[in-house]
């Protein structure tokens, strides 16, 4: 089972409902998010029109803006959204749209709750709490799951409080980061899967040059049926990285289970 989403105060003292507003501004204000949409959704039409599935889990739904939730409804029975937090926008949307159910939930396993305790309590240096236990979603027959563009978030807004509130050494917080991915590819691996992910991030400087690339992704992608990759320009106002561009690189991989 998932494991429920924490309490509106954790998630917006830890800013995950600020993050997920930002997303939205950014989308509005950058061109080139459109491109990373329009892949997104081809991709999951594609595997779609391909396979026959009866319920399809997304994990990490957000906005919406790379789901195509119209179409994919004309393919399957039922969906499920799940996230740590719902915009009341798309909360009106998915009411409006019939077989459509919201789930808020901590598809880490519990790690937000567990993070945010032991940052306010411990004064000593961060260690992997034992008490979270590996998400799971419950078996089911004709079932896809889509990580959607979630791999490469799950472990940054944690770690970002990590840094700015408690004691770490760059260590445990690497492989910290690790342990949440690899956790949930296997908990997509138990189903046929979506998994789609920013993995390198890239600085371009003025003259268009390449001064950084950043992995985002600690693990060993899963082998897959189909597979894709595309870049996206992700910001190009520098609201992100104040002295450069910065540029996405996405792999997309479609997995049928036996």
């Amino acid at each position: 089972m998932l494991c429920p989403a924490p309490e509106k105060k954790i998630l917006r003292r830890m800013n995950y409902i600020s993050d997920q507003k930002g997303i939205l501004r950014r989308f509005m204000r950058e061109d080139g998010w459109k491109s990373h949409v329009d892949q997104a959704g081809s991709f999951i039409n594609d595997v779609l029109e391909k396979n026959s599935f009866r319920h399809i889990v997304v994990l990490g739904s957000g906005w919406l803006l790379d789901f195509p939730i119209e179409t994919a409804l004309q393919h399957v029975e039922k969906i499920t959204l799940v996230d740590v937090y719902f915009p009341p926008p798309v909360l009106k949307k998915a009411k409006s749209l019939a077989n459509v159910e919201c789930i808020a939930a901590d598809i880490t396993g519990g790690f937000i709750r567990s993070v945010y305790s032991q940052v306010r309590t411990s004064k000593q240096n961060f260690f992997i709490p034992g008490d979270v236990l590996p998400p799971r979603i419950m078996p089911e027959k004709d079932k896809l799951v889509i990580s959607l563009n979630i791999l490469n978030q799950l472990d940054i807004l944690l770690v970002d409080y990590i840094r700015l509130h408690g004691r770490y050494d760059e260590g445990s917080v690497l492989n910290f980061r690790k342990m949440i991915q690899e956790s949930h590819i296997n908990m997509i691996r138990e189903h046929s899967f979506i998994l789609m992910t920013d993995y390198r991030e890239i600085l371009i400087n003025s003259q268009g040059n390449v001064i950084e690339e950043k992995e985002l992704v600690f693990t060993d992608f899963p082998h897959g049926d189909t597979t894709n990759e595309w870049e996206w320009q992700f910001d190009s106002h520098r609201l992100y990285n104040p002295h450069a561009d910065t540029t996405m690189k996405v792999k997309a991989v479609f997995s049928k289970s036996l």
